[in-house]
């Protein structure tokens, strides 16, 4: 197993997986000193990005808090590489992964150039559960939430007049204030678009 030093890594909340283009700069961002790196099978890599997985207890302990930050932080941490793509993972005391980072593009390139020589590892895991795959980006996602829970606010406040504003805005037939609460929730959730994001600046107005 090859250790890679001096890499940045952004491990986000809620196990999301984002692209380095998508980093927010007020995320917590963490320099990597050192932090262990193994060799996956293509099929493995997409497994992972899309999915929560628990190690084996026995590579568990090959890498247990062998990863340090530059300030001497101690954690459970991998990159795991295939031929075009590295990954940074984090685990908790029982192997489940409790965070994912992508690299930034020239320290991805250098670790692959780096550990080009590498096998394949026979890397052992479960899959403890799946993501539901969405083509939003993170900024969508972000507007997203806060349209769901803005939209629950008016509605649980029994502010309807603003309710029926958005729905209208929308849609323009004529519907119950819960069936228009509930037409809001499902177009946001389901049918996310440039015309929903202009439902914020209308909230933002209000």
């Amino acid at each position: 197993m090859n250790i890679v030093c001096d890499v940045m890594l952004n491990y986000s909340e809620e196990n999301q997986f984002f692209d380095f283009y998508e980093w927010n700069k007020d995320d917590s961002f963490l320099i990597i000193q050192e932090i262990p790196i193994i060799k996956i099978s293509e099929m493995q890599m997409i497994e992972i990005e899309k999915s929560i997985i628990q190690i084996s207890d026995s590579f568990l302990n090959d890498i247990w808090q062998k990863s340090k930050s530059i300030d001497y932080q101690f954690f459970t941490g991998l990159l795991v590489m295939s031929n075009d793509k590295v990954i940074g993972l984090r685990f908790d005391r029982n192997g489940v992964l409790i965070g994912k980072s992508s690299l930034l593009l020239d320290e991805e390139m250098a670790v692959i150039d780096e550990n080009q020589d590498l096998c394949v590892t026979d890397f052992s895991y479960t899959i403890v559960s799946s993501s539901i795959f969405s083509f939003l980006t993170r900024r969508e996602k972000e507007i997203q939430n806060k349209l769901l829970k803005k939209v629950t606010s008016f509605y649980l406040r029994k502010e309807y007049d603003v309710i029926n504003f958005l729905y209208q805005e929308l849609f323009s037939d004529k519907k119950s204030s819960y069936e228009q609460y509930q037409l809001l929730l499902d177009h946001i959730k389901y049918h996310y678009s440039t015309q929903t994001e202009k439902l914020l600046d209308i909230i933002c107005l209000i």
